[in-house]
């Protein structure tokens, strides 16, 4: 947070924290809910979501605060320090790596982007904070889910130990945090929507298969596959671990994603209904027909032992 108040007075002797419109229209909101011509409930948000405005409409109320945006800066600075350690503990949960958590925590804190928009009135690094400690706290909470075996990185405590300390506040903490993004931003919602059908897929297929990596594979199968605005691009990141897990399904995906252009390009003769087709029906497929094998042989096995 010191770094990020430097970098935060910095620029306002630059004359630059309120140069964004929608910076003085934060302060607007929050200063009406109490000092406009009909103050009151209805005065929270406007097109916006209400929490910033909630956070900021007593200390906005001061003329100092509310002139300069000191106090608005002051949540801006709050929230990227908690995304930065969202961040790092993120790293550290799924690699156990020190370095790594501190290299990436680094990259976020150091964007000149970020560094700029953390010291000015502006919502999204509210955000980025709301957003990133929600998806720290459900990674650990599908840690603590996950069959012992199965977990990523160091385990914090057993499944045992976790219900004895009350382990269910884990659970009702990660609502609470989604929650909060999402009366933070509309771009929280797609995130949140995600982010638990992602982690619920990843509990329930490890829990029935026992192998972390086909389960997380087979989570962002179930993410994409629900996800029909989702194209396949964004995902190319999985790649590479596809390549090493041999996994046909996702290599395919990867290589079919090409036939995404024909949605922004349309091609004579080629239905949107089509493209999707040739992209989702082969990998779904692929999906499947693995788990179908095995378990056909598995009852040719104990046939034959029978």
């Amino acid at each position: 947070m010191v770094g990020g108040a430097f970098v935060a007075w910095h620029y306002h002797r630059l004359g630059l924290t309120l140069s964004h419109y929608d910076a003085r229209g934060h302060l607007i909101v929050a200063r009406r809910i109490a000092d406009s011509i009909t103050p009151g409930w209805q005065q929270i948000g406007a097109v916006w979501l209400p929490l910033p405005h909630l956070l900021n409409a007593i200390p906005v109320q001061f003329d100092l605060f509310y002139r300069t945006g000191a106090s608005a800066v002051a949540i801006s600075i709050v929230s990227y320090a908690i995304a930065a350690g969202a961040i790092g503990w993120i790293l550290l949960m799924l690699t156990s790596s020190v370095p790594a958590a501190a290299a990436g925590a680094a990259v976020f804190a150091l964007n000149p982007n970020v560094l700029y928009l953390q010291s000015t009135p502006m919502t999204e690094p509210l955000l980025l904070a709301t957003t990133t400690a929600a998806v720290a706290m459900l990674i650990a909470w599908c840690q603590e889910a996950l069959p012992p075996p199965l977990r990523f990185g160091e385990p914090r405590r057993s499944s045992r130990e976790s219900h004895a300390s009350g382990g269910g506040t884990g659970c009702q903490g990660v609502g609470i945090a989604f929650a909060l993004a999402c009366l933070t931003r509309y771009e929280a919602w797609p995130v949140t929507i995600s982010a638990l059908v992602a982690a619920a897929a990843l509990v329930t297929i490890a829990w029935r298969i026992r192998d972390v990596e086909t389960a997380v594979f087979a989570s962002l199968a179930t993410l994409l596959l629900v996800s029909p605005t989702l194209h396949p691009w964004y995902l190319l990141w999985i790649l590479p671990f596809a390549a090493r897990a041999r996994n046909v399904a996702f290599l395919y995906l990867c290589s079919a994603v090409v036939l995404s252009y024909a949605l922004l390009y349309p091609v004579p003769g080629l239905p949107r209904s089509a493209v999707y087709a040739l992209e989702y029906v082969p990998f779904a497929a692929l999906l499947v027909l693995p788990a179908f094998h095995g378990t056909s042989r598995g009852v040719i096995r104990h046939r034959a032992m029978n």
